[in-house]
């Protein structure tokens, strides 16, 4: 069984994420797993999210729309373990997502609605599982939920859930 056996992989992986007062969209992820002893691994990932409709803004003049973009770097600390053939892992940490406000405007006159870019930290956590389809690739899937401060302790919580192939190496 390739998951229980603490070789390294790479996942890429698609899904549909839920950010909280956002309309869902999809997902886009990547990975990096890394063994640290018997059960425990570290996993590095990147991860994209897009929503070119995530608000509208109702004026009198027309509508203000607003897109959102997602982009976050990070890394879990991963306890895994297995049930007859599947891998499982459930795990958290920390990531840095890089987001950015859009504005399309529909009003007459325009009106100032900047964009805003910001860079705020998150917290991660995750569950997910492995089934072995080939002696060195899994399908994975998994459920994360990122909590990303947004100030004065206050946060927005994302929900995402995905799935792809693994791909393993000595």
């Amino acid at each position: 069984m390739a998951f229980a056996d603490g070789r390294n992989s790479a996942a890429v992986a698609g899904g549909i994420v839920w950010p909280e007062n956002i309309d869902t969209t999809w997902y886009a992820a990547a990975s990096a797993r890394f063994h640290i002893e018997d059960n425990w691994a570290v996993e590095p990932d990147f991860g994209y999210w897009n929503q070119d409709k995530a608000e509208t803004l109702k004026l009198r003049t027309g509508n203000v729309v607003y897109g959102a973009k997602d982009y976050h770097l990070g890394a879990s600390l991963l306890y895994m373990g297995t049930w007859k053939d599947v891998g499982m892992y459930a795990g958290g940490g920390a990531a840095a997502h890089w987001r950015k406000r859009e504005t399309t405007q529909d009003v007459v006159p325009p009106e100032n609605h900047p964009d805003v870019d910001e860079t705020r930290l998150g917290l991660q956590i995750l569950y997910g599982v492995d089934i072995p389809i080939a002696r060195t690739i899994d399908v994975t899937a998994a459920v994360r939920d990122d909590f990303i401060f947004r100030g004065d302790l206050d946060t927005l919580t994302v929900i995402t859930v995905y799935a792809g192939l693994r791909f393993y190496w000595h």
